[in-house]
């Protein structure tokens, strides 16, 4: 990321976080309109899903010039949701959602440049929890054919 895309995500981000909790409940509502089939992952409160989804974007936008030093943390989110049954393809439907709620909430102060600093914001988020979801998924695999090998030897 550019430091213009991260000034650009900062600034937007000032105007959202006023209005964070409309700004979380809103990108829920388009998630599970555009895919109804991943309602069930969700067993909270869907208004305490939206706190925490927001509480996260403002430590991710806080730490933009230093990503490297929160991977861990995003790493371990995207773990945390590979033992909630979320799989590598809904990243997109929510990363399509969650462009689709900034520009509703940030209106006429949308434009295209915005929107390329937060997919590619987004991007980086999603690459470190799909690679952390497929290193936990190769590893559980790798255990089960290890366990279905020392069946077989027993």
């Amino acid at each position: 990321m550019t430091e213009k895309q991260i000034e650009l995500i900062r600034q937007s981000w000032l105007l959202v976080k006023p209005a964070s909790k409309e700004a979380g409940l809103a990108f829920y509502e388009k998630l599970f309109a555009a895919a109804p089939g991943i309602r069930h992952l969700f067993k909270k409160d869907v208004s305490e899903q939206a706190d925490k989804l927001m509480t996260m974007l403002s430590f991710v936008v806080s730490k933009l010039d230093g990503l490297e030093d929160i991977i861990t943390d995003i790493t371990a989110l995207g773990a945390r949701h590979n033992q909630y049954g979320a799989k590598p393809e809904h990243y997109d439907v929510v990363g399509n959602c969650l462009i689709e709620t900034l520009k509703d909430g940030l209106a006429e102060k949308w434009n295209l440049e915005l929107q390329q600093a937060w997919v590619a914001a987004f991007t980086i988020i999603k690459t470190a929890m799909v690679a952390a979801q497929k290193t936990i998924g190769s590893t559980n695999e790798s255990l089960k054919d290890a366990l279905n090998s020392c069946g077989e030897q027993v």
